[in-house]
């Protein structure tokens, strides 16, 4: 975003989803969705597919840290 010089905003308008929304997976508060992971692969930023598996990675890493922590 940041090297393209694109807000939050129009990206989110650009991914048909809401600010916040986009705001919340950002910061790791909110997953990305296979919705989402298509809206980025229409954009023309990647594959849908590695986006998914992406988030599934980063799910599996911090479901691996919470367990070790308990």
């Amino acid at each position: 975003m940041e090297a393209r010089n694109l807000s939050v905003q129009a990206v989110a308008e650009m991914l048909s989803v809401s600010a916040a929304l986009l705001s919340r997976i950002l910061v790791g508060k909110a997953s990305l969705t296979p919705a989402v992971a298509l809206g980025i692969e229409r954009a023309g930023w990647a594959d849908a597919d590695v986006w998914v598996r992406m988030q599934a990675s980063y799910e599996l890493a911090k479901a691996r840290r919470e367990t070790e922590v308990a």
